[in-house]
């Protein structure tokens, strides 16, 4: 019998990012072409939007039955640590050419600056460019309580974690591509979510400098909803309004163009001051541009105020994979963190 002569599929685990207000999902395929968009999926989160923290096991069988139903080949996934559980620093590290274990004396410094067991929490840990004559590292440290009954959880909905990444490392993977255009300059990602939007800066396609802002589009819906008596699935329509060229939008598309004005407005002054500190700090890198993801990454509001604020060209986030159609396309800036996760193709 004649074998078909197609190559076998790569198939990337599924890029699962839980949010506070809903959840995104990816599955990619890896082929000669470049990765190509498989299966993707958006959905409210099942008990309504809340903290984004450690799911628990009844919503995380309730998701695994979700991705089953829209076409998700597997079980494996590739998720984010849970949300609140991380934080950032900036540490000292041995000559990079010493071949000393920076991990190890990353690990100690930040458990002797959080007073803790060094066991108590995972560490992802890496070189920042160099400055000077000392070298020095970003480390993201994850509390492993935290981490081990989100895992639990997850398992127990018959899911297989092959990854926890960080979240600023999926987002920049998933722009990798356009970063990777101007090696030499300083970009920052933002990432809109219910709660607070995560800035990750980046010279080239190498993560700088993260930081988490307590602004998010939550809030602004939550006034809407109080203001009308509606029921969060009405409230959320305002998430999903596409009249953004109309002279006469009617109740959401107003409340829309508010709430992503008022929004931007208040992230922008907040970026700006990230994006200063990263430009004083590497002063001969030139300034690249601005990607947006998550909620609102296509919104002209948001768009034009952060380019108006930052002074940076400001545009959705390109994560480069290959999509059947256009209105496809324009729907991944808002899943570029699941794509991130996805383009990691664990084995």
């Amino acid at each position: 019998m004649n074998r078909p002569r197609f190559p076998l599929l790569t198939l990337s685990p599924i890029g699962l990012e839980i949010g506070g207000g809903e959840v995104r999902a990816a599955q990619l395929s890896r082929t000669q072409e470049g990765d190509r968009l498989v299966c993707h999926a958006v959905f409210p989160r099942r008990d309504g939007p809340g903290p984004a923290g450690v799911i628990e096991a009844e919503e995380a069988a309730w998701i695994a039955g979700v991705l089953e139903r829209r076409g998700f080949v597997g079980k494996k996934v590739a998720i984010t640590a849970p949300h609140g559980a991380c934080s950032a620093h900036i540490v000292d590290l041995p000559d990079r050419e010493s071949g000393a274990p920076a991990e190890l004396i990353a690990r100690a410094e930040i458990a002797r600056t959080r007073r803790c067991p060094p066991d108590r929490f995972e560490l992802a840990t890496w070189y920042l460019p160099q400055r000077g004559r000392t070298d020095r590292g970003l480390a993201i440290a994850c509390e492993r309580p935290d981490l081990e009954k989100h895992l639990d959880h997850i398992e127990q909905a018959g899911l297989i974690p092959l990854a926890v990444d960080l979240e600023e490392a999926a987002l920049a993977r998933a722009c990798g591509s356009t970063l990777r255009v101007e090696p030499d300059g300083i970009h920052a990602l933002l990432r809109i979510g219910w709660n607070a939007t995560l800035g990750v800066l980046t010279l080239g396609d190498t993560v700088v400098y993260t930081r988490r802002f307590e602004i998010g589009i939550g809030p602004y819906l939550t006034r809407f909803r109080e203001q009308t008596g509606i029921s969060w699935n009405d409230a959320c329509r305002v998430l999903e309004s596409h009249q953004p060229e109309t002279d006469e939008p009617d109740v959401f598309e107003s409340t829309a163009r508010a709430a992503w004005h008022d929004l931007a407005v208040d992230l922008g002054h907040e970026i700006d001051t990230a994006i200063t500190y990263v430009t004083h700090a590497h002063r001969t890198a030139p300034v690249g541009h601005v990607q947006l993801a998550g909620y609102g990454a296509t919104r002209p509001e948001c768009l034009s105020i952060l380019d108006e604020v930052l002074g940076m060209p400001v545009q959705p986030a390109d994560t480069g994979v290959i999509t059947p159609d256009d209105a496809t396309k324009a729907d991944l800036p808002r899943a570029a963190v699941a794509i991130g996760l996805a383009g990691r193709f664990d084995e």
